[in-house]
């Protein structure tokens, strides 16, 4: 039986996930459906007179409010976790999405395949024309939708100590910008913080006194210059940090 109050749930994290692959969508939901009917099945073992309505309530709290929960993706390809896009907590590690496709050949390609190859051929054609006509005309909407790189930042650190920091500049024609921010602490000691300034100079993430870990994707709006700050105590590891734009439409 549906529990419409999960698939609810669902659909606004979905609806707030909406910008990534819809692939990667599809799996991040999918696995977030199971998690929390994992965890109903397991409030209601743990009492027996609690129902469903109450025990799915209890583990949406839990799992965060559907505003704050966004897709965040490691580095070397590794599958997207579920964070919190405030703390960057990671909720759940997701598979990554696959594929195969298989081909085959052979000899002897007589008269009649040499005509489906030049029909396939001549669609190929038509789709890639129509593909660049929509292009053109929905070119505005879709620098809207593409995210444009405009700063990378990228260090393999063995013991470093001290404070670093790098800027990047937000025009007033960018609508949105994302920080994918990740930070890989080898070993058990050693401490990396990583503070993003605002063009105002306020400070809008700090991740201070957390040492653990951290994998997060930021939203913000403002245009100017941003300042990412880090500090570093006898840290080994790595930080990656990219930034991306979404330009407004003409």
């Amino acid at each position: 039986m549906t529990n419409d109050r999960l698939e609810e749930y669902l659909k606004s994290v979905e609806a707030n996930i909406a910008h990534i692959p819809v692939a990667e969508r599809d799996t991040a939901i999918r696995e977030m459906r199971s998690h929390l009917h994992e965890q109903i099945a397991e409030l209601r073992r743990a009492d027996v007179e609690m129902g469903e309505i109450e025990a799915t309530e209890r583990a949406i709290r839990a799992f965060g409010d559907p505003a704050e929960i966004g897709v965040s993706y490691g580095n070397g390809g590794s599958a997207p976790v579920v964070v919190n896009k405030h703390t960057g907590e990671v909720l759940l590690r997701t598979l990554r999405a696959t594929g195969r496709v298989a081909a085959a050949t052979g000899r002897g390609i007589g008269k009649t395949l040499k005509w489906i190859l030049f029909a396939v051929f001549a669609i190929l054609f038509l789709a890639l024309g129509s593909a660049l006509t929509l292009l053109i005309v929905f070119q505005d909407d879709i620098r809207e939708t593409v995210p444009r790189p405009i700063h990378s930042y990228s260090r393999d650190l063995d013991g470093a100590n001290g404070q670093r920091n790098s800027t990047f500049f937000v025009n007033e024609d960018t609508k949105e910008v994302r920080i994918q921010l990740n930070v890989n602490r080898q070993g058990t000691t050693g401490c990396a913080a990583v503070t993003i300034q605002d063009p105002s100079g306020s400070i809008v993430f700090d991740s201070s006194g957390d040492c653990d870990d951290l994998s997060a994707l930021l939203t913000f709006y403002d245009a100017g210059r941003w300042t990412i700050n880090y500090t570093y105590d006898a840290f080994d590891g790595s930080v990656d940090v990219d930034v991306y734009a979404f330009e407004r439409a003409d």
